[in-house]
């Protein structure tokens, strides 16, 4: 069997993947007996006819799944389940340090703490605490506190070994000495505090945001809107530290010691120093060690003078990230890193050898040198030079694009067709950006700073922040799954694919094809977007005893609340999907069934604005969203669109929340709300919505009573709204 690594490890990669993000007892116990089934079949047929080549494949595909049921168990039954038994929804007293950058927003922070001792015995977990107030604490600081826990049930922390978080809250102690916790890791977390500090120091807003996104992965300095327009028009990886980076940087490290000339052991050393130190510099991002491992087994296998093969080396890294820990393939970046690598591995080359020899751009031997040229010539020899460049660039990201399609679909309800095209300008300048950045730091930690690489660095982050952000506004970029058309388009495209195979198509008809293809999809976005249903609305989806309200017009999606059980949950996020981005999300306290769809949004939605109801809301923030927190007995107004407001009323420790249009208003009443602290002008809405009992609703005027408890109202009959069918309300 060839490539036996690459078999095993990308097959138990993908079956943990499946397993993780699809989890039920009947789809592993099916996954199980399928694999099972596979090895006996192909056991059965290498008995039969042993020269079968197919059979060492499956057996070792078969028995890696089978392998991957076994330790997803295992993992969860004996390392999971027994912290989450022990210590979540319990007060518990924790010593230990922080083990990471701290991660501030508006007021609190986030931190996560490596525990030495819970309760006074030696147990080593993470847990992901959320402070408020004005708190002495660093990174690596020893702490105490005494807490109350929660399971973390986001896909991001569970990844990365973090099984229970907590929120500060009234009862709550917590406190840090200056004594540091030193590891490697410490030092190199301090390293990327100082780089981060040349660069704020030195360079516009701009120039710096993106040097500390392409160099450290530190994306949150972008505004929100520039990380947007990456994410629209499908060239997020550029600002998220990958193997991209790695590459690019160990290629130049590789060039320069080729042109010092050091030899092969010095520079295999240096540069597996190097990456080992950019990998913790990272802050151990999964795919940042995919890469790391693949270039350390690369470089390696040039100094033993051995042939590396790419696919084993991308199953080696699969392994070694997941054997340990199953649950990092929580990290969607993660597999985006593995399909896309394993896409350009399978196909890049073959689509720009196609291309290639298809527009006769193949370099041939030449008996004259340039030099002897004529300058007609030695220009279109350039011509075609810079050409076959964009060819393998552009198939580069045509197949890594191709194979993360399923992905994004999966995940996040879109695909990006145009990236390919955009890659050509976007991936040049943030390669200058990162090698210009890299060289800005090494010699900012010296006090040294270069002018030269300082402008270069602010007219490139400036560039390529207009050309995307220009990019993102044409809405054809970005196609939602769930729209009719995209699966017109796919089958076109698919048809007209299988057929040019077929007949062994010419270019007259790969040109033919990609017009097709193209008319396809802007005639399907042009209907799509005449005839799209623009008006204001305000859903309610109920699931079990919680709900989420969703105010939606157009692109435009806020969040009042975002409750309800597992079980509905995920019609509420295949509901919203037709919105990439959740503009506000309104977080009015209350029990956890008012909040526990946050976690699936977070993870799947990009979300702009967070309003927070007491300091000591008891459920975590992820660090790249903007969060802001509002007290008792205060009162604002937020615009949701251009059409609907809410106005948020927080009195005596309920939250009332008053939706309205030019047309239509509705109240949102919280449990156990007492209606004479509600003002007079918002107690005859159109609609009042309550989420549970409530005090003197004899007082309201409203013209329609819901609710999504069915709770009595002292004599009120609401209507209860259903769990088989969303409530909608129209705004305008």
């Amino acid at each position: 069997m060839r490539r036996p690594l690459g078999v095993i490890g990308l097959v138990y990669l993908s079956s943990l993947a499946v397993i993780f993000h699809f989890y039920s007892q009947l789809l592993t116990a099916v996954i199980s007996v399928a694999a099972a089934a596979a090895v006996a079949a192909a056991v059965a047929v290498k008995l039969i006819k042993r020269r079968s080549r197919a059979g060492f494949a499956v057996i070792a595909a078969g028995l890696s799944v089978l392998f991957a049921v076994l330790s997803f168990s295992a993992f969860t039954r004996f390392r999971v389940e027994p912290i989450l038994e022990n210590y979540s929804d319990k007060e518990i007293y924790i010593e230990g340090y922080v083990c990471d950058e701290l991660s501030y927003n508006d007021a609190s922070v986030t931190c996560t703490v490596q525990t030495e001792k819970i309760n006074g015995e030696p147990v080593k977990t993470k847990i992901s605490l959320l402070l408020t107030g004005d708190l002495d604490v660093e990174a690596f600081d020893r702490v105490s506190a005494r807490i109350k826990t929660k399971p973390a049930n986001y896909n991001y922390l569970l990844s990365r070994g973090i099984y229970l978080y907590a929120a500060e809250g009234e009862n709550s102690e917590f406190s840090a000495s200056h004594e540091k916790h030193i590891s490697p890791y410490y030092y190199a977390v301090m390293l990327r505090q100082k780089i981060k500090s040349v660069f704020n120091s030195s360079l516009d807003k701009n120039a710096s945001a993106m040097s500390r996104a392409v160099l450290l992965g530190d994306k949150k300095a972008l505004p929100y809107e520039v990380r947007k327009a990456f994410s629209d028009t499908g060239v997020s990886y550029l600002i998220v530290v990958s193997g991209m980076h790695l590459a690019i940087v160990t290629l130049f490290l590789r060039r320069l010691f080729d042109r010092v000339r050091l030899n092969n052991t010095a520079a295999f050393v240096l540069i597996t120093l190097f990456v080992l130190m950019f990998i913790a510099l990272t802050g151990f991002t999964p795919s940042v060690v995919r890469s790391g491992i693949m270039m350390i087994l690369f470089y390696l296998s040039r100094l033993l003078l051995r042939d590396c093969d790419s696919f084993n080396s991308l199953g080696i890294a699969a392994l070694a990230l997941t054997v340990t820990n199953p649950f990092s393939v929580g990290d969607i970046g993660m597999l985006l890193s593995f399909a896309a690598t394993f896409g350009i591995l399978l196909w890049a080359d073959k689509i720009s050898g196609y291309l290639i020899g298809l527009l006769r751009l193949s370099e041939k031997e030449r008996k004259q040198s340039d030099s002897k040229l004529s300058l007609r010539r030695r220009v279109w020899l350039s011509i075609r030079r810079a050409l076959r460049k964009v060819i393998i660039l552009v198939s580069v990201s045509a197949a890594a694009t191709l194979w993360v399609i399923p992905i994004t679909i999966i995940f996040f309800g879109s695909v990006t067709p145009f990236t390919p095209l955009i890659s050509i300008i976007a991936y040049p300048l943030t390669f200058a950006i990162l090698i210009s950045a890299l060289v800005f730091a090494v010699f900012g930690l010296f006090g040294i700073v270069l002018f030269p690489p300082a402008a270069l660095l602010n007219a490139l982050s400036g560039l390529l922040i207009n050309f995307v952000c220009g990019c993102s506004k044409n809405g054809l970029l970005r196609i939602k799954a769930e729209d009719g058309y995209f699966f017109i388009w796919i089958a076109v495209s698919f048809t007209l694919v299988a057929v040019g195979y077929l007949i062994r198509a010419r270019k007259p008809y790969i040109i033919f094809s990609i017009a097709v293809s193209l008319l396809t999809l802007t005639i399907g976005w042009s209907l799509t977007e005449m005839f799209a249903d623009r008006s204001a609305s305000l859903t309610i989806f109920r699931s079990g005893s919680g709900y989420t309200a969703a105010v939606r017009k157009d692109a435009n999606l806020s969040l009042l609340s975002c409750g309800g059980s597992a079980k509905g949950r995920s019609n509420v996020i295949d509901e919203l999907r037709r919105s990439d981005t959740v503009d506000n999300i309104v977080l009015a306290g209350g029990e956890n069934k008012n909040y526990a769809c946050f976690g699936e949004i977070s993870d799947g939605f990009a979300v702009k604005n967070i309003l927070m109801f007491g300091e000591n809301f008891d459920t975590h923030l992820v660090s790249d969203e903007e969060v802001h927190f509002f007290e008792d007995n205060t009162s604002f107004e937020l615009e949701l669109n251009s059409d609907v407001s809410v106005r948020v009323i927080a009195v005596n420790g309920r939250v009332f929340q008053y939706v309205s249009s030019q047309n239509v208003s509705v109240l949102i009443v919280p449990e156990k709300a007492r209606l004479g602290d509600l003002p007079e002008e918002y107690r005859t809405a159109d609609y009042a919505l309550f989420e549970g009992n409530a005090y003197d609703p004899e007082l309201l005027g409203c013209g329609r009573l819901l609710s999504v408890s069915g709770k009595p109202l002292n004599g009120a009959k609401p209507e209860i709204i259903s769990e088989e069918k969303p409530f909608r309300i129209k705004l305008d």
